[in-house]
């Protein structure tokens, strides 16, 4: 069985899943999905619901689908790190994943970018790790200082001390799937905004995972987005 993904916004013309063989022209209209409807959709694939879900780049970034053992692109990834999250998808024991691209060098180009920008990572941790903290011991990446090492690697990667100039923006706000008002008073979601200047990395990282307070959001966030990027 299959389904699809799509985003918030404007109606797309899409083909549906029953469609699929049939005439071009037997398309449909998928409306804009609200991000519970989203999760619904995603909740049925990773239970087994669904086999194959169809997606827009929503599914790139802050919705956790679980385990996939195929990943199929079919367009071409406008960064290195849009790249990097789709493969990133195929975490099942001999996943792949497949990339269809009429420009196989832009592949090559966006792959040797995902080398370096593990590279940029891995030094800023290595550095950040080997600089003992306030009492004076090691500290290691964690999910409680996730933010504090994003944006110092940031920082590093921009060449400056962590200011305004090099630092992240979080946003955060009440988790829109939370089940009831209550829930949704008292859980929290965090967007990571990245410093422009970055290359290949892009501006805007949304978190699904909520949590009850506002800083562990913004960590949980932070980590995600630095896992990625590594």
């Amino acid at each position: 069985t299959c389904d699809f993904v799509v985003g918030h916004g404007v109606a797309e013309q899409q083909r549906s899943p029953s469609s699929f063989g049939a005439d071009p022209g037997s398309c449909r209209k998928i409306p804009g999905m609200k991000p519970r409807e989203q999760q619904e959709k995603v909740k049925r694939f990773k239970t087994g619901g669904v086999h194959v879900l169809v997606a827009t780049s929503v599914l790139e970034e802050g919705i956790d689908v679980g385990t996939c053992r195929l990943v199929v692109r079919f367009d071409e990834a406008s960064t290195a790190t849009a790249l990097q999250q789709s493969r990133g998808r195929a975490r099942a024991r001999g996943g792949k994943t497949v990339l269809l691209t009429k420009d196989p060098a832009a592949i090559e180009q966006f792959t040797a970018k995902e080398r370096q920008m593990a590279e940029a990572v891995a030094r800023a941790t290595a550095e950040y790790e080997r600089a003992a903290d306030g009492a004076g011991g090691a500290r290691r990446f964690r999910l409680r200082n996730a933010k504090e090492l994003l944006e110092y690697f940031c920082a590093k990667t921009l060449g400056g001390a962590v200011d305004g100039a090099t630092t992240p923006e979080y946003v955060t706000a009440h988790d829109p799937n939370a089940c009831t008002s209550s829930q949704r008073q008292n859980r929290y979601v965090a967007t990571v905004l990245m410093p422009p200047g970055i290359a290949g990395v892009r501006r805007e990282w949304p978190c699904a995972e909520s949590r009850a307070k506002k800083e562990d959001a913004v960590n949980t966030a932070a980590y995600k987005v630095f896992v990625a990027l590594h």
